[in-house]
């Protein structure tokens, strides 16, 4: 859910900091007074919306919006897969210069316009402006059907035989391309593995060893031969020195232990020093020195290089290639073979997904004469008495991973008028209370973190207004609600209010926004219901109102 907005030289707003909480909030403020603005502000931060709303300023615009995702696992997978997540917060920023040009940032890191727009689809959606309207979205309006029918094992089942279907369909690509070349293709992997496997790759790590040792045995030698001599050479020899030196302190070992200690110490190292002079000698003698058994290697590894670099792959890489042009050369081959294989292959998984398609597309119709009424039955609650709510099935034989449907959701305002989609609806209040409409009744089953609803009261008042104070008040169970309204038996329900000011300053006309509590808040509700000048009566009716919702 949104827990903060922070906004700088928007529009007319200087500098605001606002701090949100979960279930409903509303805004309320005087006709004009620039309640929208704060929405604008969203949308735009969200990349919902064009930046062309930004008047030309000398100032930075930047707008930050924070959110708790703790809830929201697909939000957290999203930002996880994109290296952007940091614990349960989720901040998005953007800022714009004088020429409009824009940064966004998420948890601080730059990112792009785009990954912005896919998250800010994921945590938040207005209803009520025409042009970012979630609920247009076909794909949007299909998984609201499948919520609402509970069709997610079903969904899955068929995402899985769509992904063996589609894996088949490459395997048979692939082999089609690596056939087209025919005979030639033939000759010239044949000709490469020839090559290849006169190259004994099997043996490659013991060349590199053995091309080591022999390239450093000189100068091995050298240095071990070095180590004898001055253990052995000098007169007397560090070994001799040594033993003399026990000697020495031998006697002296009853005087004090700590004689004794190093003289064992002294023993040992001796002894140690004797079993490496050894141990070296004998390893020398075992080294090889040969030029030319050197040479050969050096010719024989180049070559693997040169080798490598043809197919533009590593040495190691090198038996790997092997075994994909055998599989290359064998599924030319038995290209007639294997392409059937692969057919009835896929004419098997292609036969079962059709069942499955068939039978998701049969429980979809059968949910959306349900979801139809209910909605209907909302519509007739919210001052639409003579609407209906109908879903539109297209099916198609092209196979995806959410089966063969294309649903449309379509909207009858008016008796005898012809449904439309939601989109083609001219009145922003009606699209409000519509999308209102069913998102209560799929929202238990499909949940976005924030809803905002703008222009939700237009054309209602009494009993309907406060039947949409209810919905709206029932869906801030399950999300967070904002809400822009005009309307006091709305603005009442809520649990946070919100009221626009604007005001003329030195600087030029700007808006504020403040919390409203206890006498102000009254005092607001009491000006909605009664107008400007307010009555006690209006007064008394705004206490009944909150008395009600505490």
């Amino acid at each position: 859910m949104l827990t903060q907005l922070s906004v700088k030289h928007f529009a007319l707003i200087d500098k605001l900091n606002l701090e949100l909480h979960d279930g409903m909030t509303c805004i309320t403020g005087e006709t004009g007074a620039g309640k929208s603005m704060m929405i604008g502000a969203l949308e735009l931060v969200l990349g919902l919306r064009s930046p062309d709303i930004i008047k030309s300023t000398d100032n930075r615009v930047e707008i930050t919006a924070a959110f708790d995702v703790n809830q929201q696992h697909d939000v957290k997978q999203y930002l996880q897969a994109q290296q952007l997540d940091q614990d349960n917060d989720c901040v998005i920023r953007r800022s714009f210069d004088k020429h409009n040009r824009s940064r966004c940032f998420i948890n601080d890191t730059p990112t792009t316009l785009q990954k912005v727009r896919q998250l800010g689809r994921m945590l938040l959606t207005v209803h009520g402006q025409h042009q970012h309207q979630l609920l247009f979205d076909r794909d949007y309006q299909r998984r609201l059907l499948d919520a609402f029918a509970g069709h997610q094992p079903l969904n899955e089942q068929i995402a899985n035989t769509y992904r063996q279907w589609r894996d088949i369909e490459a395997e048979i690509d692939a082999l089609q391309s690596t056939q087209q070349n025919g005979d030639n293709q033939i000759d010239f992997l044949r000709y490469q593995l020839e090559e290849l496997e006169t190259l004994n790759l099997n043996i490659t790590d013991q060349l590199e060893k053995e091309h080591h040792q022999l390239a450093h045995a000189e100068e091995l030698v050298k240095n071990g031969q070095a180590v004898i001599n001055d253990l052995n050479d000098d007169q007397p020899s560090l070994l001799d020195r040594l033993h003399h030196h026990c000697q020495a302190l031998e006697k002296f070992t009853h005087l004090d232990k700590r004689i004794a200690n190093t003289l064992q110490l002294l023993n040992e190292a001796s002894v140690q020093i004797q079993e490496a002079n050894n141990e070296l000698k004998d390893f020398l003698s075992e080294i090889e020195i040969n030029p030319q058994r050197l040479s050969d290697l050096e010719h024989q590894l180049s070559r693997l290089h040169d080798i490598a670099n043809k197919h533009r792959v590593t040495v190691e890489e090198l038996p790997t290639l092997v075994e994909k042009l055998k599989s290359e050369l064998d599924a030319i081959e038995h290209y007639d073979e294997k392409r059937q294989v692969l057919t009835q292959t896929q004419q098997k998984i292609a036969r079962h997904y059709q069942k499955q398609a068939d039978a998701l597309h049969q429980s979809r119709e059968k949910a959306a004469i349900q979801l139809s009424k209910q909605v209907t039955a909302n519509m007739h609650k919210l001052a639409m008495p003579h609407a209906t709510f109908h879903i539109e099935f297209n099916t198609h034989e092209k196979f995806t991973a959410h089966g063969q449907d294309k649903i449309n959701f379509l909207v009858s305002i008016n008796p005898g008028q012809k449904p439309q989609p939601l989109d083609k609806i001219v009145s922003g209040g009606e699209l409000s209370r519509i999308s209102l409409a069913i998102q209560v009744i799929t929202a238990k089953k499909y949940v976005i973190p924030t809803l905002i609803f703008d222009e939700v009261d237009v054309g209602i008042g009494g009993p309907t207004a406060d039947i949409v104070g209810a919905l709206l008040k029932e869906l801030a169970k399950n999300s967070q609600i904002l809400t822009i309204t005009h309307l006091g038996q709305i603005a009442g329900k809520s649990q946070q209010h919100l009221k626009v000011n604007k005001a003329q300053t030195a600087n030029g006309t700007r808006i504020t926004i403040d919390y409203l509590e206890g006498e102000q808040r009254t005092e607001e509700l009491a000006r909605m219901i009664g107008g400007i000048k307010i009555s006690e009566q209006a007064r008394q009716h705004a206490k009944e109102m909150l008395t009600a919702v505490s």
